[in-house]
């Protein structure tokens, strides 16, 4: 599938009320519980459903004056891969799109005449998250953050095998939760080029070296250590290492509360 979704529950403005509080009077009955109830994986007896992203599990609400309301699940499509999306400045971004370390669009020359930024098949994986006191402003709801991960494009222009060939983009996306519904919407997409480039390839390299070098001096000061004297100083190292261990976490944390 190339869409980035989310899941959610098509509450109306009151039942959403309901479900966060008693926000009437006394008689007004509270939450209590949640739960699921799943439904059945679709069979080769309906391959287009196979093939359609579909939910049919419902959300299920206990109230303290034990009555139970329904919810149908469904999905909520950010954007298909391949589409403009808003960048949060005014402007638009190819959503999945790939990028190198300069933050330029990596693009599909594969056929003349049809060049275009390359883009990935779908995403690979998505995870929300909120933080504290989000500095974000043009928003009418709660802030929401979604971490997309993509998975590699299968084929360039000219069908030639690309998979893998290409770093996987990782996107930010910032989202708008309506506080009634529950429901998010897409404002801004965020994506840097994280491709490697020469002077990544240096870095890396000299890094190699010097910790291939360091470790050689390292093994044979030691080596050479050993030989001349006994292990007693390690042994008293670690006496001493344990009683500090110990006392921190059996006499220091309570007396700290830690």
């Amino acid at each position: 599938m190339r869409y980035c979704s989310a899941l959610i529950t098509p509450l109306r403005a009151s039942a959403s009320a309901a479900l966060l509080t008693a926000c009437g009077g006394s008689d007004d009955p509270s939450y209590v519980s949640a739960s699921f109830t799943s439904m059945a994986a679709p069979t080769l007896a309906n391959a287009a459903a196979m093939a359609t992203t579909t939910v049919g599990s419902t959300l299920n609400i206990k109230f303290s004056d034990d009555s139970v309301r329904s919810y149908q699940l469904a999905y909520q499509p950010f954007f298909v891969t391949g589409d403009m999306v808003s960048d949060g400045k005014g402007g638009t971004i190819l959503s999945g799109g790939y990028y190198d370390i300069n933050n330029k669009p990596i693009i599909d020359a594969t056929v003349p005449g049809k060049e275009r930024h390359y883009f990935s098949d779908a995403p690979d994986g998505t995870s929300l998250l909120t933080v504290a006191n989000p500095t974000v402003t043009g928003l009418k709801g709660k802030t929401v953050f979604a971490v997309v991960q993509f998975e590699y494009t299968t084929r360039d222009l000219g069908h030639a095998p690309a998979y893998g060939l290409l770093p996987s983009p990782i996107a930010v996306l910032t989202l708008d939760q309506n506080p009634q519904t529950g429901a998010l919407k897409l404002v801004k997409y965020f994506i840097k080029g994280g491709t490697f480039g020469t002077n990544e390839i240096a870095i890396l390299g000299v890094g190699c070296v010097v910790a291939f070098v360091v470790s050689l001096i390292a093994i044979k000061w030691l080596m050479g250590f050993v030989r001349r004297h006994d292990f007693k100083c390690f042994g008293v190292y670690r006496i001493i290492l344990g009683i500090v261990v110990l006392a921190y976490f059996f006499v220091l944390e309570p007396m700290l509360g830690l």
